[in-house]
């Protein structure tokens, strides 16, 4: 039947076609898709029927008719490619497309391995945005959130023609050297590993780590975490400062809890203040005068004494050494531990017993040096102590009025004991 057209005839039982050349198959722009006819060869057919082939002219691809729809022959049109391409097109109520992976028989594993554009226009894969996959459905299909509107292309691009193996891996499988700027955890990144032939997706997650907490209405606010997740915080640290209004010449100062401002305690005028100290009565600060020595000329021998106002230098009295004694002629103050030699040649005089700082067991000694005192008496004076005689009696002042006696005073504790 060499150069014979034949229309609408229907041919079965497997023909086979011989020859080295090649069979012509219907070739057309995507408007001229003609549905044939029937299967009885009779009647023009309005239904296209799975098994239908041709060359869409416009798509410049083979195609064909899978039972609901005209799909992209893998292989087809413009010469060999380095990714299979499905190109559908749009009639304004289809929304679920078939995917044909480059090998029927290794589904495709990740979504990420797709890349879908309508009329050169990239879309977004996922829950909320242009199209989501099927992977688990038979076949696996593309569904569009809208409709494609009728003379949108749509094609399809399958990444993992290379293997169409993808795997899962943690970032830290690719080292130290992994890195770059991600902003979406539910994003996926893809990597080819040349050597394995093999597409790995990488869950951003575990590349960029937890993802920051929303961020609207934390301003001032710095970023912390517990240790599980992280969280904004309002800056309370003591080092930030009070206000400072106000609070010149102050000094900054804490509690332990707090930062306040504090006082500085300045020093009182010193004009006029020469030669006094600082002393403060654990309240404010004030100048005192230093208490100077009262002048040391003429005071040999003597020491500095105060009566808890003013400093005085005073006779040290001390007794005279053994076998000495002090010659008393007139009226005379005792002092604990001497011995007194009493001349009344001229007249009688009083002998006066201290009163202050007496020592039990310390005494005085009183002697007649001249032989004089039955004529010229001395009179002891005890003061607000009593003298006690050797008869037992007792007052405050005792009579020297025999010639050369010699009396002891010796105070007892609570009174002068005399012994003649």
């Amino acid at each position: 039947m060499s150069r014979t057209k034949v229309r609408g005839t229907v041919i079965i039982d497997n023909p086979t076609f011989g020859g080295v050349g090649a069979i012509q198959i219907p070739v057309g722009t995507t408007v001229q898709r003609d549905a044939g006819f029937g299967a009885d060869g009779a009647t023009p057919s309005t239904t296209f029927h799975k098994g239908m082939l041709r060359y869409n002219s416009t798509d410049d691809q083979f195609e064909g008719y899978d039972g609901s729809q005209w799909a992209q022959i893998a292989g087809g049109g413009g010469g060999s490619t380095s990714m299979a391409v499905q190109k559908f097109n749009g009639n304004g109520s289809t929304v679920t497309y078939n995917l044909a992976p480059t090998d029927p028989t290794v589904p495709l594993a990740s979504a990420s391995t797709l890349m879908v554009d309508i009329n050169g226009l990239m879309q977004d894969e996922g829950t909320g945005k242009a199209f989501t996959i099927n992977l688990v459905s038979s076949p696996q299909t593309l569904t569009f959130s809208e409709a494609p509107v009728t003379g949108d292309v749509i094609t399809i691009r399958h990444l993992g023609e290379i293997s169409n193996s993808v795997s899962t891996v943690n970032s830290s499988a690719f080292g130290s050297g992994f890195g770059g700027v991600v902003d979406t955890v539910n994003d996926k990144l893809l990597m080819l590993d040349a050597s394995a032939n093999t597409v790995y997706s990488i869950n951003i997650g575990n590349v960029a780590g937890d993802s920051l907490p929303a961020q609207s209405g934390q301003n001032g606010k710095y970023l912390t975490t517990d240790g599980t997740g992280l969280s904004w915080v309002t800056v309370t640290h003591p080092t930030e400062l009070p206000a400072q209004t106000s609070q010149t010449g102050k000094f900054l100062t804490t509690d332990g809890t707090n930062v306040s401002w504090a006082t500085v305690d300045t020093l009182p005028s010193q004009s006029g203040q020469a030669g006094e100290f600082l002393t403060t009565d654990g309240t404010a600060a004030s100048w005192a005068v230093v208490d100077a020595l009262p002048s040391q000329s003429g005071q040999a021998g003597e020491f500095l004494q105060t009566d808890g106002t003013t400093a005085t230098w005073e006779a040290l009295d001390v007794s005279p050494n053994e076998g000495s004694y002090v010659i008393v002629t007139t009226t005379h103050s005792a002092v604990l531990g001497t011995r007194l030699l009493c001349d009344t040649t001229s007249a009688a005089f009083t002998v006066t017993l201290p009163t202050t700082g007496l020592v039990a067991g310390e005494a005085i000694s009183m002697t007649d040096g001249v032989g004089n005192c039955a004529t010229n008496n001395v009179t002891v004076n005890g003061g607000t102590n009593n003298i006690i005689s050797t008869a037992g009696t007792s007052g405050t002042t005792l009579l020297i009025d025999d010639d050369g006696a010699v009396v002891t005073l010796i105070w007892s504790g609570t009174a002068w004991r005399a012994i003649v």
